[in-house]
């Protein structure tokens, strides 16, 4: 007697076989996904400061050449605030320049490669570049008067541009490049801050001291070791092209002084 031939189950029963058994896969791997630990999220720095702490009196702007250029011993970014008070350092590879509001096309301090200035508005309205022991500095100072003080020299800078090296607990190397560079009497930091920029004038060192246009002149303990060397004028050149070139300064919206 033959068999009767078994029935097939009917098309949906198998459909919803495949269902379950998909839903059930799916619910699997979210369980295994769900025990696997995740890897955590590396914070994210913070932006550079767009501006001064209440209180504090903004100098300018800061132009990151090559790195690493600090800030308060924090790396900084390119066109980045500068504050009063700001230590601004280098490494061995890094350069900057700080642009100090009002006329950042004519004012400028280039810092080279291992330089360490602090700086800070006088009272006075000049330009203070202090704590400054190594390094090597040139300093364009049109609009502001600026006032330079290393472990060797004080130099108020008018209307002028300098390049001043500092090889430290050595001596100081001063190349007056153009206009008024005065080097001054020893003076307290609290003179400097005080004195008015006609006032600091009038506290210029004896003319024997005072540096030579277009020349090294070197300074140890505020006195002019050596004569000063007059110096061709292709390297004279070559020291004014180390200043900021205009390409790269940073575009930034005009900042009002505010003090």
């Amino acid at each position: 007697m033959s068999k009767a031939p078994r029935q097939a189950l009917p098309p949906s029963r198998h459909a919803a076989g495949r269902t379950h058994g998909s839903a059930a896969a799916i619910g699997v791997s979210l369980l295994l996904a769900a025990c696997v630990p995740l890897k955590p999220t590396p914070p994210v720095p913070p932006p550079p400061p767009s501006a001064c702490p209440r209180g504090v009196s903004p100098i300018g702007v800061l132009a990151v050449i090559s790195n690493t250029v600090f800030r308060n011993n924090r790396p900084a970014s390119n066109g980045e605030r500068v504050c009063n008070g700001d230590i601004i350092t280098t490494n061995g590879s890094g350069a900057g320049a700080v642009l100090p509001d009002g006329d950042r096309e004519s004012d400028s301090i280039h810092v080279a490669e291992g330089t360490d200035p602090r700086f800070t508005w006088t009272q006075g309205g000049c330009l203070s570049v202090d704590g400054y022991n190594n390094g090597r500095i040139v300093a364009k100072a049109r609009r502001h008067c600026m006032v330079v003080r290393t472990p060797d020299t004080l130099m108020l800078l008018v209307g002028a541009s300098a390049q001043i090296q500092v090889t430290r607990n050595t001596s100081t190397q001063v190349v007056p490049l153009r206009g008024s560079l005065t080097k001054l009497q020893p003076l307290s930091a609290q003179q400097v801050n005080t004195f008015s920029p006609a006032q600091l004038t009038q506290q210029a060192a004896p003319k024997a001291l005072q540096p030579q246009l277009h020349s090294l002149n070197v300074y140890t303990a505020n006195k002019l070791v050596k004569p000063a060397v007059r110096l061709p004028q292709s390297e004279i050149k070559r020291i004014d092209s180390s200043v900021l070139p205009r390409a790269i300064v940073p575009i930034t919206p005009p900042v009002h002084d505010t003090r």
